[in-house]
């Protein structure tokens, strides 16, 4: 989704995968239209000193007109997916322990959920910011006797809930067997588009429950296409609780250093030759990132 725009006073800029030929032409310059805007510096620090003289942006070869760029809250979302089939009994001690010490390590404000799986999922906490509540419900996490598991499924329909809200730049903190399942590549890669239109971070703690080294499967997997964190406990250890607490921290240190996010308002061009173009947005600030990141629809506000 980057590119470079051609003006001299222009450094840093993305191009934003978008049509508006679908939406009234009228209406856009009537109403304007809004982006999320994700910017960083170079050096991982978000920039929260923009204003709205700091952004450009340009539609088929012209440019439009900066209503309002205003920075705002962007609450850490994060979905604790959990498997609970009896092929994890013997970790079951140790993950109650240490999955209280997950909770604590996150930032305050988090929106933390909760979803058990073995055969198919369940939600334990639905999405809150009462991480109180969220610790004092790891007491009712049990191993479920003669469930099989379905992890791809318990991933799929995590994934799917985060798109359908719109959720921008979640977690997803996986704690698996995670054995190898077979699934049609095009339902991965559906789930893999998904993941990358709302920038979400998979991390994962593997329970090895084979007696192999480095097991592979859909948890590990998308860890390592997101960038996120990876660890394998090859048995019931306190290792658990400290994997478990590390876990927390990782997740709070990625959070702080994640991009300031913009609410960029702009009317289109009304001369511009083509109305379906592309529309690019940029900042007039040197070693600075930008980036426009979610599901590619223009919305009227």
């Amino acid at each position: 989704m980057n590119a470079r725009h051609g003006r001299s006073n222009v450094v840093a800029m993305l191009v934003a995968m978008l049509t508006v030929a679908s939406v009234d032409v009228g209406a856009q310059m009537r109403a304007g239209l809004w982006l999320d805007v994700f910017v960083q510096a170079d050096d991982g620090t978000p920039v929260t000193d923009l204003s709205r003289g700091d952004f450009v942006v340009q539609q088929g070869g012209e440019i439009g007109r900066i209503l309002d760029a205003e920075l705002i809250e962007w609450p850490l979302r994060v979905v604790i997916l959990l498997e609970e089939s009896t092929r994890v009994a013997g970790y079951l001690a140790h993950l109650r322990n240490g999955l209280p010490q997950l909770v604590d390590g996150l930032p305050e404000g988090s929106e933390v959920a909760v979803v058990l799986f073995a055969s198919r999922p369940r939600t334990l906490v639905e999405t809150t910011t009462d991480l109180g509540a969220v610790r004092e419900a790891f007491d009712q996490y049990f191993a479920r006797r003669g469930a099989n598991v379905n992890m791809f499924q318990a991933f799929r329909e995590t994934v799917d809930r985060l798109y359908s809200d719109y959720a921008e730049g979640p977690v997803i903190a996986t704690i698996t067997g995670d054995a190898s399942t077979n699934v049609a590549r095009r339902r991965v890669e559906r789930v893999a588009e998904q993941v990358t239109e709302t920038g979400t971070t998979v991390h994962a703690l593997v329970l090895n429950t084979q007696a192999v080294t480095r097991q592979a499967g859909i948890a590990r997997g998308f860890s390592e296409m997101t960038g996120g964190w990876v660890e394998e406990v090859s048995s019931p250890s306190v290792a658990v609780v400290r994997r478990l607490t590390e876990l927390g921290q990782v997740i709070a240190e990625r959070a702080a250093a994640r991009p300031a996010r913009y609410l960029v308002t702009f009317q289109p061009p009304a001369e511009a030759d083509d109305q379906a173009a592309e529309i690019t947005i940029a900042v007039r600030r040197p070693q600075v990132r930008v980036q426009v990141r979610g599901q590619s629809d223009s919305r009227e506000r």
